[in-house]
């Protein structure tokens, strides 16, 4: 029997048998990750000696050539440890809103403000096709998809040029014509998803918290035109965008971020400038503002948690009231005392008289502040200056007037005046861009309505909203209250104020928070039945606080 002796190494997968009849017995599988083993075979027969998976023991005394290699396993043992998968990051439900309302400065910054709603719709809409449950509507959706088709339809009368109006193609009007549906497809998207998540998705708390944060940021924004109204800066979508385009005045409004406008409030000669930033409008500025107030003191003074909450909303109140009156806006004006005074009569028709004589409070309070300080004086001096009343009468007549050549269908489209309120010869100019050529329907969304969409359009376009109005009128609680303001003030503000794209955005916001309220109502009431309970005994469950 010959003592030399062999060392081997473990044979991998596939690997033949060693040679002699010999056996692999015994090996001692590491971790498989660097751990080793010896095996000797002597006169034929197997010997092992086995080294420890991570440090291996000394070699026999016996002159040995030892192969070290990393242990493979054995026929039939475990196999390697196989790689880790990349980990899918998943959105929770409901971060579509979250991140246009939340992050919404930084769209501004971004140059999207307007671009962000027709471009989050889209994510929002796969959410919509990609659930299992049905898609629900609110009441009067109807109406609205009527109010599309119109919207469509009247776009056969694009390249019509109707008396009094400047020459204009097709082509040349398209671009606006296709953000405005982008803008109206995507508010509807938007309107529909919000309505389609559950409490747990997106808690109504969770939403109206949102809301207030809008108007958090409005303030943050009115106070940035008053004190800093010349601030400004150009946006990367700036940046993107070729000269031609970029420098084109409606473009640049919807892309160039600034603090403030600067208009002849008081007339020729005097640059007054009124807080805009981050709605792009001063308009649109004031419109937001009286939208989101409402949902500002639901959240932050009747769902307050803590005492020192109240004190910061008294607080930001107190501070609005800055730009409020350096931006001399008199439909804001008119639409917070319609506000205030639609807020008190509804919660007098619950008994609480003492909200008439709040509002009576608060109007004398005002009248003695005006007539003791400065405050009073400039509102004065505006509303003796009001020479854009005299374009918005103008403006007006041109529609209703216009509008009898086209009218149930409008043209599709805004069309510019030749010369201005003065004279015929009174164009717009370099030196002085708002001296004529006024775009007919500017001066307010029902005017805007009717001219582009006709008759039929504006009629669908109001009694969508009038539906939702009358739909939830015995809505005592909060939720409803503050909704039916925002509804009648912005019916009464279409009048005088544009309402595209983020007044709307958050009016369908307002619509939706109610619609979804009630939702949870239903469901509610169905799981009680379901559970065997008498609805005659139950209360209808409220919100934790109501007015």
């Amino acid at each position: 029997m010959s003592d030399e002796t062999q060392f081997v190494a473990p044979p991998s997968q596939g690997q033949a048998v060693p040679p002699n009849g010999a056996s692999y017995s015994d090996s001692v599988a590491g971790s498989g990750r660097g751990g080793i083993a010896v095996s000797a075979v002597v006169s034929g027969r197997v010997r092992s000696d086995v080294v420890a998976s991570h440090r291996p023991r000394p070699p026999a005394r016996v002159a040995e050539q030892t192969i070290v290699e990393p242990i493979v396993p054995v026929w039939g043992e475990e196999q390697l440890e196989a790689p880790r998968q990349l980990r899918v990051v998943r959105f929770k439900p409901g971060w579509p809103i979250v991140a246009l309302l939340a992050l919404y400065p930084l769209w501004w910054a971004l140059g999207l403000g307007t671009f962000i709603y027709p471009l989050i719709a889209v994510p929002m809409a796969v959410a919509l096709l990609r659930q299992r449950r049905p898609i629900r509507v609110p009441p009067g959706f109807g109406l609205w998809v009527l109010y599309l088709m119109v919207v469509v339809g009247s776009l056969v009368a694009l390249g019509y040029n109707p008396t009094g109006t400047l020459p204009g193609t097709v082509m040349g009007r398209l671009p606006a014509v296709g953000l405005r549906l982008s803008e109206y497809v995507g508010l509807t998207i938007i309107l529909i998803y919000v309505g389609n998540l559950t409490e747990k998705e997106l808690p109504q708390r969770k939403l109206v918290k949102l809301l207030a944060w809008s108007f958090v940021i409005t303030v943050a924004g009115g106070l940035l035109g008053t004190y800093f109204p010349k601030f400004e800066f150009t946006s990367p979508v700036e940046y993107l965008l070729p000269g031609s385009v970029g420098s084109n005045p409606f473009v640049r409004s919807l892309t160039h971020p600034y603090a403030a406008q600067n208009m002849h409030v008081f007339g020729a000669g005097s640059d007054t400038p009124r807080a805009a930033a981050p709605w792009s409008y001063t308009n649109t500025w004031g419109n937001n503002y009286s939208i989101l107030i409402g949902w500002f003191l639901v959240f932050g003074w009747l769902w307050a948690k803590k005492p020192w909450h109240r004190v910061v909303t008294v607080m930001i109140l107190l501070i609005s009231i800055i730009p409020v009156v350096a931006s001399l806006n008199r439909g804001l004006w008119l639409s917070l005392g319609a506000l205030a005074l639609y807020v008190a009569v509804r919660m007098a028709m619950r008994g609480r008289l003492w909200t008439i004589m709040a509002v009576m409070g608060g109007a004398a309070i005002v009248a003695v502040v005006m007539f003791f300080t400065s405050i009073g004086g400039l509102v004065m001096n505006r509303l003796e200056h009001g020479h854009s009343n005299d374009i918005r009468i103008y403006t007006t007549k041109e529609v209703l007037q216009g509008v009898k050549e086209s009218p149930w269908i409008g043209f599709g489209s805004t069309r510019s005046t030749q010369g201005s309120d003065q004279s015929i010869a009174v164009g717009a100019s370099p030196g002085c861009p708002s001296c004529g050529n006024h775009d007919l329907g500017s001066n307010g969304q029902v005017w805007l309505e009717l001219y582009t969409h006709g008759i039929i359009g504006v009629t669908l376009f109001l009694s969508f909203f009038v539906v939702g109005l009358w739909k939830y009128r015995h809505d005592r609680s909060a939720v409803g209250i503050v909704t039916s303001a925002v509804l009648l003030i912005s019916l009464l503000a279409s009048f005088y104020y544009n309402t595209l794209v983020t007044p709307m955005a958050f009016l369908f916001l307002s619509y939706a928070t109610l619609w979804r309220r009630h939702q949870f109502l239903d469901e509610a009431q169905r799981a009680r039945r379901a559970a065997g309970i008498d609805d005659s005994t139950e209360q209808e469950p409220q919100p934790v606080i109501q007015w």
